[in-house]
């Protein structure tokens, strides 16, 4: 799990969240460069990037992370961001302020695509590298 947030306290609840949910792996990255780095030494099975950031963005530095890795389901936080051509069917948007809950169920119907995908669909397959 990759999460690009450069608010401390909304990356802090979705690690937490994250880990909650099963991930046992989460790195945060708080800058478009720091996303790319992170993702290049561990590649993440799903982004969660605020689109708002100071440097270029979450929405860049998941284009550069897909560019270079191929697909990733992406939890888009989305303030006031146009998501015009970013999406693909995997990916979710979730409004800012940061609904926990909402980003539970995101997160775990993610979860559910990347075990599916991982195991040949087999419902019963290992979140824990998540």
């Amino acid at each position: 799990m990759l999460i690009i947030e450069d608010e401390p306290l909304a990356a802090l609840v979705m690690r937490l969240l994250s880990q909650d949910c099963g991930a046992t792996s989460v790195d945060i990255a708080d800058t478009r460069s720091g996303a790319i780095a992170a993702a290049s030494a561990r590649r993440p099975d799903i982004i969660a990037a605020d689109l708002a950031l100071g440097d270029g963005g979450g929405g860049e530095a998941v284009r550069s992370i897909r560019e270079q890795m191929g697909p990733v389901p992406v939890i888009y936080l989305a303030g006031t961001s146009s998501l015009k051509g970013r999406l693909t069917s995997q990916d979710k948007v979730l409004g800012k302020p940061l609904n926990e809950r909402a980003f539970v169920r995101m997160l775990r119907q993610l979860q559910g695509v990347v075990a599916d995908n991982r195991h040949g669909g087999c419902p019963n397959g290992s979140l824990a590298s998540l």
